[in-house]
């Protein structure tokens, strides 16, 4: 077996890139994933936000490997299937409760725990159980 590897996927797309590790791996083809930083952009630490990713198999799975994402490529165009997930405020429906809400709850459980377990929490319970 070759130990050379063979790039079959380079995406600025992080869904895509796991959507087709995933899709390579259920057949049986291991792959290696990395995600790659423009070093022109280091300075501005736009790198951070624009990582790259890249998917690489061993060589005598690289024609397989592309056989396989091209299938899918053609069945996601004809079907009109995306394969970007859409981001929350896309899907109202599906989003839950708002971010401030989360926020008072933790603040809330913040207040209990420091009432329940310090001394000063105890010194108040004493106060108030009078």
């Amino acid at each position: 077996m070759s130990d050379d590897l063979v790039t079959v996927l380079e995406t600025d797309d992080q869904t895509e890139a796991v959507l087709y590790r995933a899709m390579l791996e259920g057949a049986g083809i291991r792959v290696l994933q990395l995600q790659l930083r423009n070093p022109g952009l280091l300075s501005s630490g736009a790198d951070l936000a624009l990582p790259r990713f890249r998917l690489q198999v061993f060589a005598p799975d690289a024609e397989h490997a592309r056989a396989l994402i091209a299938e899918y490529r053609l069945l996601a165009h004809a079907n009109e299937i995306s394969i970007r997930v859409p981001d929350a405020h896309e899907r109202p429906e599906e989003r839950g409760f708002p971010a401030w809400v989360h926020w008072l709850i933790a603040v809330l459980i913040l207040v209990a725990a420091l009432l329940l377990l310090t001394p000063v929490g105890g010194s108040l319970r004493s106060l108030l159980g009078r």
